[in-house]
Protein backbone atom coordinates (compact mmCIF):
# COMPACT_ATOMS: atom_id res chain seq x y z
CA UNK A 1 0.00 0.00 0.00
CA UNK A 2 1.25 3.73 -0.92
CA UNK A 3 0.64 7.20 0.09
CA UNK A 4 -1.27 9.22 -2.78
CA UNK A 5 -0.70 13.10 -2.55
CA UNK A 6 -1.82 16.03 -4.10
CA UNK A 7 -0.75 19.58 -3.25
CA UNK A 8 -2.94 23.09 -3.87
CA UNK A 9 0.60 25.21 -5.36
CA UNK A 10 -1.33 28.65 -4.98
CA UNK A 11 -2.60 27.85 -1.17
CA UNK A 12 -0.12 24.86 0.27
CA UNK A 13 -2.31 22.93 1.33
CA UNK A 14 -2.34 19.18 0.62
CA UNK A 15 -4.16 16.36 1.23
CA UNK A 16 -2.78 12.72 1.20
CA UNK A 17 -4.90 9.12 1.35
CA UNK A 18 -3.77 5.45 1.33
CA UNK A 19 -4.10 3.48 -2.06
CA UNK A 20 -3.11 0.22 -4.00
CA UNK A 21 -0.62 1.37 -6.79
CA UNK A 22 -0.98 -1.35 -9.39
CA UNK A 23 -0.61 -2.14 -13.40
CA UNK A 24 -3.57 -1.30 -15.20
CA UNK A 25 -3.83 -3.87 -18.19
CA UNK A 26 -4.21 -7.49 -18.36
CA UNK A 27 -0.89 -9.07 -18.84
CA UNK A 28 1.02 -6.28 -17.17
CA UNK A 29 3.64 -6.59 -14.79
CA UNK A 30 4.78 -4.67 -11.54
CA UNK A 31 7.07 -2.41 -14.03
CA UNK A 32 3.93 -1.40 -15.81
CA UNK A 33 3.06 0.37 -11.84
CA UNK A 34 3.60 4.48 -11.62
CA UNK A 35 6.81 5.17 -9.85
CA UNK A 36 7.12 6.25 -6.44
CA UNK A 37 7.57 10.15 -7.12
CA UNK A 38 6.06 13.05 -8.63
CA UNK A 39 3.61 12.98 -11.34
CA UNK A 40 0.77 15.26 -12.68
CA UNK A 41 -3.23 14.33 -12.48
CA UNK A 42 -6.02 15.32 -15.06
CA UNK A 43 -8.95 16.05 -13.11
CA UNK A 44 -11.70 13.39 -14.89
CA UNK A 45 -12.49 12.64 -17.42
CA UNK A 46 -16.45 13.72 -16.97
CA UNK A 47 -17.23 11.11 -19.43
CA UNK A 48 -15.36 7.92 -21.07
CA UNK A 49 -14.41 5.88 -18.12
CA UNK A 50 -16.32 3.45 -16.12
CA UNK A 51 -15.31 5.49 -13.12
CA UNK A 52 -16.39 8.79 -14.63
CA UNK A 53 -16.41 11.46 -13.10
CA UNK A 54 -15.20 10.12 -10.09
CA UNK A 55 -11.72 9.65 -11.60
CA UNK A 56 -8.54 10.99 -12.05
CA UNK A 57 -5.84 10.65 -15.03
CA UNK A 58 -2.43 10.29 -14.50
CA UNK A 59 -1.35 12.71 -17.13
CA UNK A 60 2.26 12.85 -16.67
CA UNK A 61 4.87 10.56 -14.40
CA UNK A 62 7.44 7.51 -15.04
CA UNK A 63 6.28 3.96 -14.55
CA UNK A 64 9.01 1.27 -12.95
CA UNK A 65 10.05 0.39 -16.49
CA UNK A 66 10.66 3.76 -16.84
CA UNK A 67 8.35 4.43 -19.64
CA UNK A 68 6.58 8.22 -19.26
CA UNK A 69 2.89 8.87 -19.32
CA UNK A 70 1.82 11.39 -21.74
CA UNK A 71 -1.22 14.23 -21.07
CA UNK A 72 -3.72 10.77 -21.91
CA UNK A 73 -2.72 8.96 -19.43
CA UNK A 74 -0.97 6.73 -21.89
CA UNK A 75 2.37 5.70 -23.11
CA UNK A 76 3.96 5.30 -26.24
CA UNK A 77 3.33 1.34 -26.38
CA UNK A 78 0.00 1.34 -24.57
CA UNK A 79 -3.38 3.32 -25.19
CA UNK A 80 -5.32 2.23 -21.99
CA UNK A 81 -5.08 5.41 -19.73
CA UNK A 82 -3.10 5.03 -16.16
CA UNK A 83 -6.34 6.31 -14.04
CA UNK A 84 -6.71 7.02 -10.36
CA UNK A 85 -10.50 5.85 -8.61
CA UNK A 86 -11.88 4.12 -5.46
CA UNK A 87 -13.32 1.14 -5.32
CA UNK A 88 -14.70 -1.12 -2.79
CA UNK A 89 -11.85 -2.49 -1.99
CA UNK A 90 -8.11 -2.42 -2.73
CA UNK A 91 -6.85 -4.10 -5.45
CA UNK A 92 -5.84 -3.80 -9.16
CA UNK A 93 -8.48 -2.70 -11.15
CA UNK A 94 -6.70 0.60 -11.90
CA UNK A 95 -3.17 2.40 -11.50
CA UNK A 96 -3.99 4.21 -8.50
CA UNK A 97 -7.30 2.59 -6.02
CA UNK A 98 -8.32 3.57 -3.49
CA UNK A 99 -11.01 2.53 -1.05
CA UNK A 100 -14.97 3.78 -0.82
CA UNK A 101 -15.50 4.93 2.26
CA UNK A 102 -12.13 4.53 3.95
CA UNK A 103 -12.05 6.37 7.17
CA UNK A 104 -8.42 7.47 5.94
CA UNK A 105 -9.94 9.07 3.07
CA UNK A 106 -10.16 7.94 -0.66
CA UNK A 107 -9.56 8.82 -4.41
CA UNK A 108 -12.87 10.55 -4.15
CA UNK A 109 -11.53 12.53 -0.84
CA UNK A 110 -9.10 14.04 -2.95
CA UNK A 111 -11.67 14.93 -5.96
CA UNK A 112 -13.47 17.14 -3.52
CA UNK A 113 -10.86 18.51 -2.32
CA UNK A 114 -9.70 19.14 -5.60
CA UNK A 115 -12.81 20.32 -6.75
CA UNK A 116 -12.60 23.00 -3.37
CA UNK A 117 -9.70 24.40 -4.67
CA UNK A 118 -11.68 25.68 -8.00
CA UNK A 119 -10.27 22.98 -10.22
CA UNK A 120 -12.69 21.98 -12.90
CA UNK A 121 -12.64 18.77 -15.42
CA UNK A 122 -9.76 18.72 -17.42
CA UNK A 123 -7.79 20.81 -14.92
CA UNK A 124 -3.99 19.32 -14.44
CA UNK A 125 -2.83 19.51 -10.59
CA UNK A 126 0.84 17.52 -8.93
CA UNK A 127 0.64 14.42 -7.59
CA UNK A 128 2.99 12.53 -5.64
CA UNK A 129 3.22 8.30 -4.66
CA UNK A 130 5.14 7.47 -1.45
CA UNK A 131 5.92 4.65 0.11
CA UNK A 132 3.00 3.78 2.68
CA UNK A 133 4.15 5.08 6.27
CA UNK A 134 1.32 6.91 7.65
CA UNK A 135 -0.77 8.99 6.29
CA UNK A 136 1.05 12.64 7.05
CA UNK A 137 1.15 15.82 5.25
CA UNK A 138 4.43 17.30 6.95
CA UNK A 139 6.07 20.21 5.50
CA UNK A 140 8.87 18.44 3.51
CA UNK A 141 6.35 16.39 1.92
CA UNK A 142 4.82 20.15 1.02
CA UNK A 143 7.74 21.71 0.16
CA UNK A 144 9.29 18.62 -2.43
CA UNK A 145 5.83 19.01 -4.17
CA UNK A 146 5.82 22.68 -5.01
Amino acid sequence: MDTFSVLNNETGESVSVPISSVPTTPGSTISDALSVGFFELTLGPETGSQYSPDVLTISGGTLVSGDSLNSRGTTENNNVPWRAHDTNFFGSLGCLVGQSDNENGSIQTIIEKIFEWGAKFGDSINGMLTEYDEIDTDREKKEALK
